[in-house]
């Protein structure tokens, strides 16, 4: 899967890819691979080696391919700052994100291309993904704009970071990036960042990225993350549920974290399921999202949590 021949960069690609990466020595080259054997041509690969102390480098500069641009940070800043590094590089209309060590299929940036070509109206596309390593399952998430903006609130299932590819020109005229202080949740918060400047997403339903579980993975532990979380989610709720008050929604989000659901007392989640009933009252779509959608994920935790205080 190594044996990539070179080829010359294009004057002005169509995509840039940009790959963050913090010691994946032992992955990085199937990352690459796979972008330089995309059916593809037009494009230039970013890889931003985020402080890593292994042979990241080594093995990214001995493809000795010209598509590929080389970025090291001296110390490592964190994936949010690795992909603003990449987005200040990069040149092509459009952006495309992938991580070192995850693989992209062949024909991935030609089928996303294709449809951002014809959709002007699209923002943002992704896709399903292919689980690999210590998992074989299919990641899918729904593919029209409006439910893929309800499971903002949910915080799945809506588009998979790996997969997606972004409308350049979108995050230069709204100045959007993806910020640190969102710690694990940064690219949850830039999808909700994007929904609220206008963006409109779509999921191409097959799988396009193989998606690798493996140990080294950077925590999947909800629990560790639960502060960041929860900042995110009450950002998609003051949005999407504006009749609660700021207690209301504070009450309310615990009992939103679908995944990984925190311990909560008693008391804690009796003044959460208080503000289930506001949160229901049907209100128009603000941002273009599913109500629909919407309600039935309220109901679905509303019903799992009352089976909780009555167990």
């Amino acid at each position: 899967t190594l044996n990539v021949s070179a080829r010359d960069p294009p004057a002005m690609p169509d995509v840039s890819v940009i790959m963050p990466t913090h010691n994946r020595a032992q992955f990085i080259e199937d990352a690459v691979a796979s972008v330089l054997g995309q059916t593809l041509d037009r494009l230039e690969l970013i890889v931003v080696d985020d402080g890593s102390t292994d042979d990241t480098a080594d093995k990214v500069q001995g493809f000795g391919d010209a598509r590929i641009r080389y970025i090291a940070h001296e110390t490592n800043r964190g994936s949010a700052q690795a992909t603003c590094t990449g987005l200040g590089a990069a040149r092509g209309r459009y952006i495309a994100l992938l991580d070192s060590d995850d693989s992209a299929l062949a024909h991935r940036l030609e089928n996303q291309t294709r449809l951002m070509n014809a959709q002007p109206r699209l923002t943002v596309g992704g896709s399903h993904m292919q689980c690999i390593g210590q998992s074989d399952l299919i990641a899918t998430a729904p593919s029209d704009d409006a439910s893929i903006k309800a499971n903002l609130l949910a915080g799945t299932a809506n588009v998979y970071n790996p997969t997606v590819m972004i409308r350049h020109q979108f995050l230069i005229r709204h100045d959007l990036r993806w910020r640190t202080e969102d710690g694990g949740a940064f690219d949850w918060a830039f999808y909700v960042a994007a929904m609220q400047r206008g963006a409109r997403f779509a999921n191409i339903p097959e799988p396009l990225v193989q998606y690798r579980v493996h140990f080294q993975q950077q925590s999947k532990d909800q629990g560790a993350l639960r502060e960041e979380l929860s900042a995110v989610r009450l950002r998609v709720m003051a949005a999407f549920l504006p009749q609660l008050s700021s207690d209301e929604r504070i009450a309310l989000e615990p009992l939103l974290q679908w995944v990984q659901p925190p311990q909560l007392t008693r008391q804690a989640v009796t003044s959460g399921m208080e503000a289930f009933a506001k949160a229901q009252l049907a209100g128009p779509s603000r941002f273009g999202e599913c109500r629909g959608t919407l309600q039935r994920f309220l109901a679905a935790c509303q019903a799992r949590w009352a089976a909780a205080l009555s167990g």
